[in-house]
């Protein structure tokens, strides 16, 4: 949770750099002071970090519809919030789902969602982009036994910020 927030803090810090000066002369177009200018950009930037969640929200909703935003929301907090699984999205696998007692990372990131087709799933698996319960997973051949999946299942990620609990049922 930490890194996840030092990241946002780092995009915000570049926004906040690249933004504040020239926001300050255009806020000096209407005020005399120059420190009345800095004190009116600070307030922009400090009411825009306070509501961070609901600017994503909008964003999420404007591009990919009201129902895929509130799914976004609760996922994110779910994660982020309190550093819990409990609330995540869930994929439920059934014994079809295994072969001679495994699953491949590949056709566990279709199944799950991640991916839309095993080229793609390779890919990212190739680059990095997949870990399961926190462990980086390189290796496209990877097979993860049902004894994995037990108990609480495993959170499967791909990427930054898609990732789905993956449990038996």
């Amino acid at each position: 949770m930490l890194v996840e927030k030092k990241i946002l803090s780092d995009h915000f810090e570049a926004i906040y750099v690249s933004w504040f000066s020239r926001m300050k002369y255009f806020a000096l177009e209407y005020v005399v002071s120059e420190e009345d200018a800095e004190n009116i950009v600070q307030d922009v930037f400090t009411e825009l970090w306070e509501r961070k969640e609901i600017l994503a929200y909008e964003l999420t909703k404007l591009v990919h519809g009201e129902e895929e935003a509130k799914k976004a929301q609760d996922s994110a907090k779910a994660l982020f919030a309190s550093g819990n699984a409990a609330d995540m999205p869930e994929v439920v696998l059934t014994d079809d789902d295994f072969e001679e007692g495994s699953i491949g990372i590949l056709r566990l990131l279709v199944k799950a969602g991640l991916a839309p087709s095993n080229g793609e799933a390779r890919r990212n698996v190739e680059q990095g982009g997949v870990s399961v319960d926190g462990e980086k997973v390189t290796d496209p051949k990877a097979q993860l036994t049902k004894d994995t999946f037990a108990g609480d299942g495993v959170v499967l990620k791909r990427g930054k910020k898609k990732f789905m609990k993956i449990v038996l049922g």
